[in-house]
């Protein structure tokens, strides 16, 4: 399994921008989405020309994963809220889940389509 570090993360994906996953929490959210990838490359080895895109997959794939549990917390499924004449909306949260998944399959395919690691055929 390849390894993304947190020099990598703040290096070679983030650049310039903001970092989105505390460093405290990078660990595990690298994990979750390493083990995503490898369900989705069908636990196939990684040939080295291959491991840049996997690990910008990866890290890309744990931010989602992280701002997703956050908005979980913060919101705790509620889109709207109005204050004179109390009204509160919810959403569902198969629509999150939902919404997850799709977010999650886009990130895999932009990052992996093109190097045949998706592929599951012979």
């Amino acid at each position: 399994m390849i390894k993304v570090d947190n020099s990598f993360y703040v290096c070679q994906f983030l650049k310039e921008a903001e970092r989105v996953i505390p460093e405290k929490a990078f660990k595990g959210y690298v994990n979750m989405a390493m083990r995503e990838i490898d369900a989705a490359v069908f636990r196939k080895e990684i040939p080295p020309e291959f491991e840049y895109a996997v690990k910008m997959c990866c890290c890309e794939l744990a931010q989602e994963m992280y701002s997703a549990d956050l908005s979980r917390k913060k919101t705790a499924g509620k889109t709207s809220e109005k204050v004179g004449s109390y009204s509160v909306t919810y959403e569902s949260s198969e629509n999150k889940d939902k919404q997850f998944r799709v977010n999650k399959r886009r990130i895999i395919h932009f990052w992996l389509a093109d190097t045949g690691l998706l592929f599951a055929g012979v």
